[in-house]
């Protein structure tokens, strides 16, 4: 029990290293955004020398960059610590999720409106299952087997059977990422 018990704290350290990985990344993009920006200032700025060119297109281009790469910026303040808000709820984001999905779901956990954040992770696992045992399957053909049964015995509500031999499986797909 002990050692399950640091295995999901393993589990769940690992996760937010990733996200927090991401979040460096996201960081590095709203850099290049900003950059992408400028030069389309720069555009505007010589559309006003050019005359003879109509550059129309961008006008409130650079805006509109602004305000995603500011959306950007805020995402990335704010991500980390609400991941580990909704891990602390015992919920794990899928990779392939909504990049909003962390801030919606801890505004939720913040209004005290639990029960609908897990009505809204059961809906989103349930919509997306299928989709993350097929990956799951061509990703490690040679468990496909294993995934193969450990979805059957979640669609017929084993649970006592799949959770232990899903999170067996993920963590050993973890080491395989983060070891080798």
């Amino acid at each position: 029990m002990n050692q399950d018990n640091e295995n999901i704290k393993r589990i769940r350290e690992l996760k937010l290293e990733k996200q927090m990985q991401l979040a460096r990344i996201q960081q590095s993009i709203n850099k290049q955004l900003s950059e992408v920006k400028d030069i389309f200032r720069d555009l505007e700025f010589n559309n006003s020398k050019m005359p003879k060119f109509d550059f129309s297109f961008t006008a409130g281009f650079s805006e509109k960059l602004s305000l995603i790469s500011d959306r950007i910026v805020e995402l990335n303040k704010t991500t980390p610590e609400d991941l580990k808000l909704i891990a602390s709820y015992g919920w794990y984001i899928d990779m392939d999720a909504s990049i909003y999905y962390p801030e919606q779901y801890a505004a939720l956990i913040r209004k005290g409106e639990i029960l609908e954040l897990e009505a809204k992770f059961l809906k989103y696992y349930q919509e997306e299952s299928k989709r993350i045992f097929k990956e799951l399957k061509n990703r490690h053909k040679t468990r496909a087997d294993i995934f193969s049964q450990i979805e059957s015995s979640i669609g017929r509500k084993e649970f006592n059977i799949s959770i232990p031999t899903l999170l067996l499986t993920r963590r050993q797909y973890i080491e395989i990422i983060y070891y080798l």
